[in-house]
Formats: C-alpha cells, structure tokens, sequence
C-alpha cells in the first residue's frame, strides 16, 4: 500500500474515532461535573503530552521567544481551556449528533476567520455560497432543533449554542497556530498548549472537586473520560499529522463529512437517538457548503 493510502486510511481512522467520542463524552459529561471532568480530561491528555515531548527533544528543539509565549497563551486559553469548557457543557445538554454536526462548520469558521480577521484568504464567489448556505443549515439547526427536548438532549438550544461557542474557538486555535505548526514541530507545539492549558484549569477544576461523588460514577463515565483523553486528545491528532504529511489540507477537509454521520449512527445503536427530521436538512446544507467551501477551481 503507498503511503497516499495509508494516509486516507489513518484519516478514515481518525474521523470514525472522533464520530464516536461524541456519545462516549456525552456519558462523561453527564456523569461528571463539567469543570471536573473538563480537569480530568486536561491533566490526564498533559502526562501523555509532556512524555512524548520529552521522548521526542522538545527540551532542546521547542523554544519560543516571549512574544511567542505571550501568543501561545492567548491561543491556549481560547483555543484549548475555552473551548473544552464550552464542548463539555454543549455536550451535556445537547445531542452527540447536534455536537458533531457543529464542529463539521470547523472548516467555514476557519476560513471566516482567515478572511474577515487575518485578511489571509480571499473569499470567492463559490466560497461565499458555500459559507451562506452552511449558515443557513447552522440557524436551521440552532432555532429548530432546539425547540423540543429530547431523552438525549435535555436542553438542545442551549447545548447548541455552547457547542457553537467551542467550535469558533477551536477554529480560533487552527487559525492562529499555523506560522507555529510552520516553525516548530507540531507534536511539540500541541504538547505545549496542552500541558500550559493544564496549569491553567487544573487549579481552577479542584475547587469543584468536592462536590464530585466519583463513586458514583458508572462505568460508562470512566470510559467517556478515557475516550476523550485517548481518542479525541491523542490518537485522532496524530493520525491527522501522519496524513497531512502526504495529503493537502483541502484532501483532509473532506473526512470531517464522515463525523456527523458515524455520529448519528452511533448515538442512535448506543443512546437510541433518533435526530429529527429537521437535523437531516440542516446537515444537508451545512455539509454541501463545507463542499464548496474545500472545493478546487482548476
């Protein structure tokens, strides 16, 4: 096999993956205080980052200048502890399908961010239908789908819009690391957010710590927690630095599709979720602009 296919495969393995963390972090995140969980997430994904930091010579190799520690705090705070705060309470409330509906507009985020803020990315005409007619499919999903509760969404309007809140913050942190991923090596710049957002929620997290009963946690909870550190914080990520050495961007951009729809498809053998009628439209429309927003002009 060349390895353009391993590359598609790691990729293929990597969204099914991240498809199924958002059931897997939906028992979490029920199971556990949102601030708890969100420290247990970060301390645990930060041992594993600092041994593969120190395994790979990030001691000698990754070394910012202090403007650049002042920039990758900013991006650390909105791109990781932001972000993960809002993604666990989102997931709390609302579906594991609405949640990976909303990070599929990653891409459109990106790219508006590109365009309107870093003035790096000119949006052409099939670019702008593409963002406006996932922006349709987004408000679709937010006003609609947030109307009537479900057993898997107890409050999905709100859990959507802290879904939503993530993404843009996630987004934030793609935009703003590429001149890092460009200069350093990126498992030892990702090591470093990880471990700096660590010191920077952890302490926080521990004040909430007492009102966690954790042995009355279930089963599922522990293995939502270890998904979310294994699956989503370490495995997912590499397997996408692996295909981006042999892939271009807008190659992987594709895969992000499959998210929403092993999503679905697992909430619905697991939890029993059964998506309306209307999430069905706004995936439509959302994943038809993404479409046309990584599509390629000859």
């Amino acid at each position: 096999m060349r390895k353009t296919q391993w590359a598609h495969t790691a990729l293929v393995l990597q969204n099914l993956l991240l498809g199924t963390t958002y059931t897997f972090g939906a028992w979490a995140s029920v199971a556990f205080h949102p601030l708890v969980l969100t420290g247990l997430r970060m301390s645990g994904a930060a041992v594993i980052y600092l041994l593969i930091f120190s395994l790979t010579g990030g001691w000698q190799q990754f070394r910012p200048t202090g403007r650049e520690w002042r920039q990758i705090f900013l991006i650390t705070l909105v791109g990781s502890v932001v972000n993960q705060i809002l993604f666990v309470a989102g997931l709390r409330y609302t579906s594991p399908a609405n949640s990976a509906l909303l990070y599929a507009t990653t891409p459109l985020m990106v790219l508006l961010i590109a365009a309107l803020w870093q003035r790096l990315e000119v949006l052409r005409l099939y670019k702008l239908l593409g963002v406006l007619i996932s922006l349709a499919g987004v408000v679709l999903l937010l006003v609609l789908s947030g109307v009537v509760p479900s057993r898997v969404a107890s409050a999905p309007l709100l859990g959507n819009v802290l879904t939503l809140g993530a993404v843009f913050c996630w987004s934030c942190y793609l935009a703003f690391s590429r001149p890092f991923l460009q200069r350093y090596k990126p498992w030892h710049f990702a090591s470093a957010t990880m471990v700096l957002s660590a010191l920077l929620f952890v302490p926080v997290s521990l004040f909430f710590f007492p009102q966690q009963d954790f042995a009355a946690v279930p089963r599922q909870g522990w293995l939502g927690l270890a998904s979310l550190i294994l699956f989503n914080s370490l495995a997912s990520y590499f397997l996408f630095l692996f295909a981006m050495q042999y892939l271009r961007a807008s190659q992987a951009a594709i895969y992000i599709n499959m998210q929403p729809v092993v999503a679905v498809f697992f909430s619905m053998l697991v939890l029993g979720d059964q998506p309306p009628v209307v999430f069905y439209v706004a995936a439509g429309m959302i994943l038809c602009g993404i479409f046309l927003i990584n599509y390629r002009q000859r």
